[in-house]
């Protein structure tokens, strides 16, 4: 058995307790006056102890700070030995013994000290590789004990030591020393206890290290999250983006609901995480849920919870998302996909901050930020009548707007480089686009946004035979009205150019040859418009 494999239940060590005490009792009958007085006191001590150990359990049995519970075992070890000293140690990753909790019965200095370290050098070492006991109570009569130095210079006399662990598996020790010989160690119920309380000890140890594994997955995954949505992450160097960036820059720190707009596939989940991994409640919960294509009871059950028996298959109490997300930042993607009746519900939560699950009268205070998603115009709902006003404005106190990757096509190659580095492993030559997958790339109209350009990337990386990604492995064809027939590796810069020339003529034709509107279609400011129109050699009137 190790640490990882909670042990059994320590009380059951103390099951010969009970017997032991009974048959002193007999004997009190026929015992003489010195016997009983011995008995006497012997069950006296047995009373104390059970009674310190059921004050132990009922102090510890609903305790969730795993570091008091070592602390508390360590106080019963010393009031049971009526020793000075004890302490519970681990051996870490290196295989060096490391104290994670101390206790001291008197003025005497700290077991962190170094003088601890050299019973750690002796009695420890001895038994955290036999993984055998050790309770010695008079050290200084004790062939095996009276010559080591950690004994003499500390003057110990009582020392007692049991493994946390079994044989091979042995990973820490439950310690504890005297100056002075306790007459208590000699009862074999106070050497049980012990054993029981090392057993209580081994849980606390494997519930700490297993807290404190999920303390580091879980700082590493918030400090992995945040990492990418690092606005220096979210690649775009297009004016539109840059636009974007500026506005979550503006809005980051104030507590508002915050509408997110953009086509299916613009990357909104990444700016609805940046909003909340760099805000005040970046710490709280992050939570995510799709309003698309969900029943109106489904919606209701998962956003405010139910009770159980408030419908067919509710076997318990069940919390929604509102509670869960508490304190933190819940995203409500698609937003403009639930009913009138759920935007009723939902407008009282985001009105008085409280939620009551299906089924009950129990009212629930929340304190939650709701940053909503949609691919509709929230506006035409409204003159629908499909939004209610007072809904749509609660919800869109302030709006920001993704651009979808046709208005910010300087930014596809860019991305392209990016996806291709997320998705290679470790140790592999970094991916290169061929001039006729870059080209490709760029007249592939991505009606599926950003997302459809990682999932063709990703692909491409899958079906490569080698690091170079050509047209065929990103399975896209340019499209026909752009002049591709003819290209040759090497021509790119021509190319381009004349792809450029032909967007900027085919958008001036979209947009009436306005400027201003051709300009925001193609995601560049109208003074570059101009200078590239220039350069091109494309005329304004037609």
């Amino acid at each position: 058995m190790s640490l990882n494999d909670p042990p059994q239940d320590p009380l059951d060590r103390l099951k010969g307790i009970t017997p032991k005490l009974e048959r002193e009792a007999a004997e009190l009958e026929a015992g003489s006056s010195q016997d009983t007085k011995r008995l006497i006191e012997g069950l006296e001590t047995s009373k104390e102890n059970l009674q310190r150990l059921l004050q132990f359990v009922e102090e510890t049995k609903h305790a969730d700070n795993h570091q008091v519970v070592l602390e508390k075992i360590l106080d019963c070890a010393l009031d049971i030995v009526k020793a000075d000293r004890a302490c519970i140690l681990r051996l870490d990753g290196k295989n060096q013994l490391d104290v994670v909790a101390s206790r001291v019965s008197s003025d005497r200095e700290s077991l962190i000290e170094t003088d601890s370290l050299a019973i750690s050098q002796s009695t420890l070492e001895d038994v955290l590789s036999g993984g055998q006991q050790v309770f010695v109570e008079h050290a200084s009569e004790d062939e095996a004990f009276r010559n080591k130095n950690s004994v003499a210079e500390l003057n110990l006399e009582v020392i007692v030591c049991i493994p946390l662990g079994r044989h091979e598996h042995v990973q820490g020790a439950l310690y504890v020393d005297s100056r002075t010989a306790a007459s208590r160690l000699d009862q074999a119920e106070g050497r049980g206890m012990l054993e029981a309380l090392a057993s209580q000890a081994e849980v606390a140890l494997h519930r700490l290290e297993e807290r404190e594994r999920l303390i580091f997955q879980n700082e590493s995954l918030r400090e992995l999250v945040a990492e990418e949505v690092q606005f220096e992450n979210m690649v775009g160097r297009s004016d539109p983006m840059q636009a974007l960036f500026k506005e979550m820059k503006r809005f980051i720190a104030r507590n508002v609901h915050i509408t997110i707009r953009g086509e299916t596939g613009t990357g909104k989940e990444l700016v609805a995480r940046a909003f909340h991994y760099h805000g005040a409640r970046k710490d709280q919960p992050f939570l995510t849920y799709n309003c698309g294509n969900q029943s109106n009871d489904l919606l209701q059950s998962e956003l405010f919870g139910h009770a159980k028996g408030a419908f067919t298959g509710a076997d318990q109490d069940r919390p929604g998302l509102f509670e869960a997300a508490n304190g933190g930042t819940l995203f409500l993607d698609e937003i403009g996909e639930i009913s009138q009746d759920l935007q009723t519900r939902l407008l009282r939560v985001l009105e008085s901050g409280e939620v009551r699950r299906l089924g009950e009268t129990k009212v629930r205070n929340v304190d939650v930020r709701i940053l909503s998603a949609s691919h509709k115009s929230l506006e035409e709902l409204v003159a629908k009548k499909e939004m209610r006003e007072d809904f749509y404005y609660r919800i869109s106190v302030i709006t920001v707007k993704v651009p979808p990757l046709r208005e910010r096509g300087e930014d596809i190659l860019l991305l392209a480089d990016h996806f291709l580095e997320k998705n290679r492993s470790e140790g592999e030559r970094p991916y290169v686009l061929t001039t006729e997958a870059k080209r490709a790339l760029l007249s592939n109209p991505w009606k599926g946004n950003v997302r459809e350009l990682n999932n063709v990337l990703s692909r491409a990386v899958a079906v490569a035979d080698s690091n170079l990604i050509t047209p065929q492995d990103l399975a896209i064809r340019p499209t026909t009205d752009l002049p591709s027939a003819h290209f040759q590796t090497g021509k790119l810069k021509e190319y381009l150019l004349q792809v450029e020339k032909q967007c900027i003529e085919q958008s001036l034709s979209e947009n009436s040859h306005v400027v201003t509107k051709t300009a925001q279609q193609l995601g560049m400011s109208r003074q570059n418009l101009h200078a590239r129109m220039k350069a091109l050699g494309i005329s304004k009137a037609k």
